[in-house]
């Protein structure tokens, strides 16, 4: 089947069923046109964040990835290069018509499709793509229970999708509770961000929101305290020296505890620092802090 997509749609209803009821190695379609539908859907969702929203999907590539996310988030479809062979770790079950519940080190897949290399080199969009990439339900972005948590990182104006990436990772790594993405930063589920982020894109709770005077009265609500914190150079006037802004783990990543202040740290652009919304607010007006390098 080299066209899966032969219907002129980039949904999967029209893509063939795996035939099997039981646990598989092999693949259902193959496709070797750089210029099929299906394979310029998957371009698109890695490429266009206005296409992944409308659409509800992303795309993850890479071997690391699918093992960790393949028992968390339902897979639209599996792709597996032809000339290289699926990791003895994942076993492929038909999701839809197959009566086997997912278990561990087993991906559970809508549709399965071999792929050529060069076709998976412009699926993954690298020069040296790993054996195989999957499509799968792209996070809800719309709210964010800060009520639940401690500590919260905020973008406001973040380009960079390395940055990006590996911020949320680091936060996940430190135990922070979640993170607001504010105004025009770069969409967290860019290809390079997700590659940054190790998976912690997926693990930490996100949201994006307009601007920060909506993050300070969601904030603010119920008459919580809330510490606002500003990531500032080193000859910021009036700005705190804290050397450790962080608590030691282990703790719980989720506190109910509506008496503990709410911590919000605030990076912004990398060229042009927090917007002007952010720094001249009323409603809630963050406090520069900065954390000196070590002499």
């Amino acid at each position: 089947c080299e066209d899966p997509s032969h219907e002129g749609t980039f949904g999967f209803s029209v893509v063939p069923l795996l035939e099997s009821q039981h646990l598989m190695r092999r693949v259902g379609a193959h496709i070797s046109s750089l210029q099929n539908a299906f394979v310029k859907h998957l371009v698109r969702l890695r490429e266009d964040a206005s296409y992944r929203r409308a659409q509800g999907q992303v795309l993850v590539c890479g071997q690391k990835m699918v093992a960790e996310l393949h028992g968390n988030q339902p897979v639209h479809a599996l792709v597996v290069d032809e000339e290289k062979n699926l990791p003895s770790s994942i076993v492929v079950e038909d999701h839809v018509t197959g009566s086997h519940a997912p278990r561990a080190g087993h991906v559970s897949a809508d549709r399965v499709f071999s792929v050529s290399s060069p076709v998976m080199k412009k699926i993954a969009g690298v020069i040296e793509p790993e054996s195989h990439a999957m499509v799968v339900s792209l996070p809800t972005m719309d709210t964010i229970a800060l009520h639940t948590m401690r500590r919260v990182l905020v973008l406001d104006g973040l380009s960079d999708p390395g940055n990006m990436g590996t911020l949320l990772r680091t936060a996940h790594g430190l135990g922070w509770d979640g993170c607001v993405v504010l105004g025009h930063s770069v969409d967290p589920f860019n290809d390079k961000a997700l590659r940054a982020g190790k998976g912690a894109t997926f693990w930490l709770p996100l949201a994006r929101l307009s601007s920060w005077d909506t993050l300070a009265s969601m904030a603010m609500q119920g008459g919580r305290q809330v510490l606002p914190l500003l990531a500032a150079a080193h000859s910021t006037e009036g700005a705190r020296t804290y050397l450790n802004v962080t608590t030691p783990r282990p703790r719980p990543r989720v506190s109910s505890d509506a008496s503990l202040p709410l911590t919000l740290l605030v990076l912004g652009n990398e060229t042009h620092g927090v917007s002007d919304a952010c720094t001249s607010s009323k409603i809630l007006t963050p406090r520069p802090i900065t954390i000196p390098m070590a002499k």
